[in-house]
C-alpha cells in the first residue's frame, strides 16, 4: 500500500552539477556543488520535519553509485 504521508529528498536534487535532465530538482540559482545526505538530515531537523534515513538507497537515475 502506498503511504502519501511521506515522500522521498534525494541530495541530487539540490546538486549544481546535474542537469535538470539529470535529475536535479532546484533552480541552478539555488543548487549547491556536490551536496551531502548530512546537510539534508541539517535541514530536515531545523525545519523540524519527521524523516527515515535509508543509507542503502541509491538514486534511482544514476543506481549504480552509492553515496
Amino acid at each position: 500500500m502506498k503511504n502519501e504521508d511521506k515522500f522521498v529528498i534525494w541530495p541530487e536534487y539540490f546538486d549544481s552539477r546535474l542537469s535538470r535532465g539529470k535529475g536535479r530538482r532546484v533552480p541552478l540559482n539555488i543548487s549547491i556543488d556536490s551536496p551531502r545526505l548530512e546537510e539534508v538530515i541539517k535541514a530536515a531537523s531545523i525545519l523540524k520535519l519527521k524523516f527515515e534515513i535509508d543509507r542503502n538507497a541509491a538514486y534511482p537515475k544514476i543506481w549504480w553509485e552509492k553515496k
